[in-house]
């Protein structure tokens, strides 16, 4: 309790009991002296009817003086934990534990518990707001931080729409590069699997993808799916530059029964907007892809220059996308390791020609130049926001689970999968090819090297046995991949 509350209730207290004093306790007093001067007075009343009254009255008064006092205190009490409650938190169970009482002080209870119950009501809808204002102000955060996540942007503005619009369901689908439709975002939809969703909307789809307009209906219960779009709903298609790039599908209103006009302008405007963004996105990511390929091939042109290390990058590629397909890698992760193999030792171009082709072993300074290619190379993806996955094969093939890889000393479960695949392809090449101060490796004395490396803890023993079987069944051969003095340091 504050000071200033105490002080409150001290005050009231002291006011019940001065006003006590002069209303109940004079009387008392007035009385006993009638009592103690009878003999002295003639008068009529009996003395021992005197001294019941005198019995009856302070009985009366003490009786009331209890019962306004207790009333009193809990009025006090009541207000001080109101005001409590005001600036902390309301205690709810005191008040309904008043409120089950009787009397005037539990009809105030109840009162004051039927304004806690609205004003919680109050409080849950705005401790909701500022979950929804959070969760949006997070995905633009992220949207701004990284705009390459086509997904993530895509996914901030239907959740916005979906906000602005009172809508209960969204999707937006995006036109690929073969001529279908995919979903890059949705909310709403419950358990509905893609496929479910992308039948129920083909109709419509199909209509504004040739008409280039945008379809409101009361519903597609009566001609598609039920439960995926409902009434109202309205698909909008995403036109850029008089092509069409995608589809915005919004369906029910938690307020109205229709779209009215000012978000029927919302939505065109909206549908223009998320067209560009994608057109842009699209252009940047070829500008990006451009680029990729072109230091590709100028990897592809170094690596040429060299007979010992040419056609080493393809090589790498071939085995690691086997070695990746044996262990049930997804498509993705696939993907990636064709794409880093061409580039993994793209670092190279930064290192002197002087130490990248010296004919014998490299001297403890040589071999720290050569050791900065990792690093070398991912500076030189690193401008490319569509490619950030490729980054960490790149900078981290050299690494060894037991710690002793370079350039950054990365052991265990620090190295991701993609990468210890890598690295398997990478060293498997090497060991089978010809080098300058080496021959290469027959393939009994490879598999004996591999599985040393394993014994050690340098490599991933499944990657490496994954190797060994493809070696085994024949879908790996060394030979077949190779021309006369190839090799890779």
């Amino acid at each position: 309790m504050n000071k200033e509350t105490k002080h409150e209730g001290s005050f009231l207290l002291r006011i019940f009991n001065l006003s006590f004093v002069v209303l109940s306790v004079l009387p008392i007093l007035v009385i006993f002296y009638v009592f103690q001067t009878y003999d002295m007075q003639d008068v009529l009343i009996d003395k021992e009817q005197l001294r019941l009254l005198l019995i009856i009255v302070t009985v009366s008064v003490l009786f009331v003086f209890w019962g306004f006092r207790t009333m009193l205190l809990k009025i006090i009490g009541l207000s001080r934990d109101m005001k409590n409650a005001l600036l902390k938190r309301v205690d709810t169970r005191l008040i309904r534990e008043l409120a089950k009482e009787k009397g005037e002080i539990a009809d105030l209870a109840k009162t004051f518990g039927d304004m806690l119950d609205k004003m919680e009501d109050n409080i849950r809808e705005l401790e909701d707001t500022k979950r929804n204002l959070y969760d949006i102000l997070t995905k633009i955060g992220k949207a701004l931080s990284s705009m390459e996540n086509l997904d993530l942007l895509l996914s901030l503005i239907l959740d916005t729409t979906l906000n602005a619009l009172g809508a209960r369901r969204g999707v937006i689908l995006v036109l690929l590069e073969d001529g279908t439709y995919q979903i890059k975002a949705l909310a709403g939809m419950g358990n509905a699997s893609n496929d479910e969703i992308m039948s129920a909307l083909n109709q419509s789809l199909q209509w504004v993808i040739s008409q280039k307009k945008i379809l409101f209906t009361q519903g597609l219960e009566a001609q598609e799916k039920p439960g995926i779009m409902t009434a109202p709903s309205v698909c909008a298609p995403l036109i850029c530059h008089d092509k069409v790039v995608g589809a915005l599908f919004l369906g029910g209103k938690q307020k109205s029964a229709a779209f009215n006009d000012d978000e029927v302008a919302m939505i065109n405007h909206l549908s223009s907007q998320v067209a560009m963004a994608l057109e842009n996105f699209m252009l940047n990511k070829d500008m990006e892809t451009t680029y990729l390929e072109t230091i590709a091939a100028l990897a592809l042109a170094v690596e040429a220059k060299d007979t010992y290390s040419r056609g080493h990058s393809e090589r790498v590629g071939v085995y690691a996308v086997k070695i990746g397909t044996a262990l049930g890698m997804p498509e993705s992760d696939l993907q990636t390791l064709r794409d880093v193999a061409r580039l993994h030792d793209i670092g190279k171009i930064g290192i002197a020609d002087n130490v990248l082709k010296k004919a014998g072993k490299f001297t403890p300074e040589e071999r720290e130049i050569m050791r900065k290619h990792p690093a070398i190379g991912e500076g030189i993806v690193k401008p490319l926001k569509n490619f950030k996955h490729l980054l960490s094969p790149i900078r981290h093939h050299h690494e060894m689970l037991d710690g002793t890889g370079y350039p950054d000393g990365l052991s265990g479960g620090e190295i991701p999968l993609v990468v210890r695949v890598l690295t398997v392809a990478d060293i498997f090449d090497a060991i089978t090819s010809n080098r300058v101060y080496r021959e290469a490796m027959v393939m009994d004395s490879a598999k004996r090297e591999l599985r040393d490396m394993v014994g050690n803890n340098k490599l991933d023993q499944k990657v490496v046995d994954a190797l060994m079987r493809l070696v085994d069944e024949k879908k790996i051969t060394v030979e077949s991949m190779k021309t006369p003095a190839e090799g890779a340091r």
